[in-house]
């Protein structure tokens, strides 16, 4: 008993500690971000000059006057909104928005696939083959996969495509056009987005289609724009859903909508950015700090979205990457090219199935690492927080023993009781 009192004790030793450190946590996010405004707007302005004037010069010079400013009260525009969005409050919140994402995509891709197994044909209710019979103990093999590929449709990877693409004579090239299963996010009162496309009709017109006698360059840069305006007519127009619309009735008092609305608050209520401080057990400020540092990373991949439309439009760039790509180059997924500070610079081939030369590609994409890399006080700021990232860690491996030790011990007391209750006398081995 006086064990574990001690262990508890420890415990909330290190939650105390924890939170006397976190005014200090917060004081070096909070400058890290008022530094990253400061130095936002020329970080863009150099980018975007690079990309005018090194990679894309004759398209640039071929500009009027008219597109050359607004392209740069463009970039002052979409600098001054990010920076509203910059700030610890806002970063934590677009975390927890990504978390309820995640865990709302999971929640629906598991029931698609339990959907699909339920309509799975010559199955019954109970999932045993029909003509089957129940009385045997005997299992029948069948030659037919147990999942039907064409009943998962969206519910899951493309695997047929997969198989084919694993056959005899299939290209391996990269489809500059692709873009993965990447879902808008909701739309935010501040968001940065890109200026609102011409009023279109009622139904889309189909994407011209390039010449048969079309050079690469010019079928490459069809499809882009073809991608970037199925983009745009993607992107949702309604306000984002609050937790009061998650909360909503059927109008007669009972929940109402899909299951996930309501794994939200629940979800709201465990993950660690519910509450308006820092959290104070350490294992749970390791999983904040890793989401914050992945929100603030959105963050710029959308302003840098947002720049290479404005690019493409007014005819600075001759194509859009997708933002599946932007991901996958933060991730280290893709090989890039060597580019300039806040420039991303990949070779892809021309044509869908691989064949024909490779066509470069370029377009902005705002990384913390450059950012810091071209900003001494900016990489101050972040050797600031890595050190009491480091910190916050090993409090969270001595809180992790200790939890175990917690465990342990309420285990053994269990025992003992249930032990002593069943038995009605003491264990022969006391621990």
């Amino acid at each position: 008993m006086e064990a574990l009192q001690d262990a508890h004790r420890r415990l909330g030793a290190i939650r105390a500690g924890l939170e006397q450190s976190n005014p200090e946590l917060y004081r070096h996010l909070a400058l890290y971000l008022q530094v990253l405004r400061d130095a936002l707007l020329n970080a863009i302005q150099q980018a975007c000059f690079h990309l005018a004037t090194q990679i894309e010069p004759e398209r640039y010079a071929n500009l009027s006057a008219r597109q050359r400013r607004q392209w740069h009260l463009r970039m002052a525009d979409l600098a001054r909104r990010a920076k509203t969005l910059l700030t610890v409050e806002q970063v934590a919140a677009m975390a927890a928005q990504m978390a309820r994402l995640r865990q709302r995509q999971a929640q629906e891709e598991r029931a698609r696939f339990q959907d699909s197994l339920a309509q799975e044909p010559g199955r019954t209710e109970s999932g045993t083959p029909e003509g089957s019979s129940r009385s045997g103990r005997s299992i029948e093999l069948g030659l037919e996969p147990p999942i039907d590929l064409q009943r998962l449709g969206s519910s899951g990877p493309d695997l047929t495509g997969l198989l084919q693409g694993l056959g005899p004579g299939s290209g391996a090239g990269f489809n500059p056009g692709f873009s993965p299963d990447v879902r808008p996010e909701p739309a935010h009162q501040n968001s940065i987005e890109p200026s609102p496309p011409e009023p279109a009709p009622s139904e889309p017109a189909p994407a011209e289609q390039p010449p048969a006698d079309a050079g690469p360059a010019q079928s490459l840069q069809a499809m882009l724009q073809a991608f970037s305006e199925a983009l745009e007519t993607e992107r949702p127009e309604g306000p984002a859903p609050t937790d009061a619309d998650a909360g909503g009735s059927d109008g007669h008092g009972g929940a109402a909508g899909p299951p996930w609305q309501q794994a939200d608050r629940e979800q709201d209520a465990r993950h660690p950015w519910s509450g308006s401080r820092l959290p104070t057990d350490p294992i749970d400020l390791l999983i904040w700090l890793e989401g914050y540092e992945n929100a603030l990373s959105r963050r710029l991949r959308n302003l840098s979205h947002a720049l290479n439309v404005d690019g493409l439009r007014l005819g600075v760039t001759p194509g859009l990457l997708p933002v599946g790509l932007l991901d996958a180059a933060l991730q280290g997924e893709v090989d890039v090219l060597p580019a300039p500070p806040n420039l991303l610079r990949l070779q892809v081939p021309a044509e869908e199935n691989g064949s024909g030369p490779s066509i470069v590609l370029a377009a902005v994409l705002l990384r913390l690492a450059d950012l810091e890399l071209e900003n001494p006080r900016l990489r101050t700021c972040r050797q600031r927080l890595q050190q009491h990232g480091l910190e916050v860690r090993r409090m969270a491996q001595r809180y992790r023993r200790v939890q175990r030790r917690v465990r342990i011990l309420e285990a053994e007391q269990l025992w003992l009781e249930d032990n002593r209750e069943s038995t009605g006398r003491p264990p022969p081995g006391n621990p």
